[in-house]
């Protein structure tokens, strides 16, 4: 079941998960090693139920989760609402499991919590599908909350692991190969993301702070898409940039000496003194065709 947000008053109500999050469907992929040891450790948890109807294993906000920090504590759910269900696994097989999950937020939230109490040699968590949307009260409920519309359509754009193994192969030297990856990276983050994304999960080699910003990034455009604005994962970098660097700037004249701010003015005036000399030789070039 999925919430309208109560603070928001407008005939275009966001959904809200109970946990405080946009709802946004999310699936983490997980590859089993060793499926018993999965389940030992999920029959360990009080948190983890198992419903033989749907034959998953339901994650609640309880017991060993229940400080976890979502937007909404868990002393904020209402007592009539617990237990909350945070996800439900699935195993798809003897090698492969799913967790079902309605905010992209969760999903790093998942990946550490199971990390700590299963062992990662016998589940990896190695990628994750999400709906890169935001559904308002008018959208239609039952397409929203089916996973077969959303997760498993035809419409999921995979990674485009071929594109860059091209790329790789089609260049000689290491930086060609650098600059053509930089400048399709730049290419394909100047497009609006695809409503169904898959997406690598390299938390055991990297941690969760590049999946993070993903999610972060991603959840920014799905609301303003949402919003009715248009808006590009290459502005939120390019803006980005822009803000460190003024803080980066910001940071050096709070923590600059007289000196430092006596070589930077000279600095400037010399910038200011050699763009006027060149506007002044570049003007007197087209005075002389002019008069030639």
């Amino acid at each position: 079941m999925i919430y309208a947000n109560p603070e928001e008053q407008t005939p275009k109500q966001l959904i809200i998960n109970p946990t405080g999050e946009p709802y946004q469907p999310a699936r983490l992929y997980y590859t089993i090693h060793n499926k018993k040891t999965v389940v030992r450790a999920f029959e360990k948890l009080r948190c983890i139920k198992y419903d033989p109807k749907s034959q998953s294993w339901d994650w609640y906000y309880e017991a060993e989760a229940q400080k976890l920090r979502f937007e909404n504590s868990y002393n904020k759910i209402p007592k009539e609402e617990r237990p909350l269900l945070l996800g439900a696994f699935f195993f798809r097989s003897d090698t492969e499991m799913i967790l079902e999950l309605d905010s992209a937020f969760h999903v790093p939230v998942a990946i550490e919590f199971f990390d700590k109490r299963v062992n990662r040699r016998a589940a990896e968590a190695i990628k994750m599908r999400l709906v890169n949307r935001f559904y308002s009260t008018e959208d239609d409920e039952e397409q929203a909350t089916n996973r077969q519309y959303t997760l498993d359509s035809d419409r999921v754009v995979l990674p485009p692991e071929d594109k860059f193994q091209e790329i790789i192969d089609t260049h000689d030297s290491e930086e060609d190969r650098l600059q053509a990856l930089n400048d399709y990276m730049a290419e394909t983050t100047k497009q609006p993301l695809p409503e169904i994304q898959e997406l690598p999960v390299h938390y055991y080699e990297e941690g969760l702070a590049g999946l993070n910003l993903v999610i972060e990034f991603h959840a920014i455009e799905a609301l303003e898409r949402w919003r009715g604005n248009s808006i590009t994962q290459y502005d939120l970098l390019h803006e980005m940039e822009e803000r460190e660097a003024k803080e980066e700037f910001l940071n050096f004249l709070n923590n600059a000496s007289e000196e430092d701010i006596e070589e930077l003015k000279k600095i400037i005036e010399a910038e200011k003194q050699e763009l006027a000399e060149t506007v002044e030789v570049e003007g007197e070039s087209v005075t002389e065709e002019s008069e030639s």
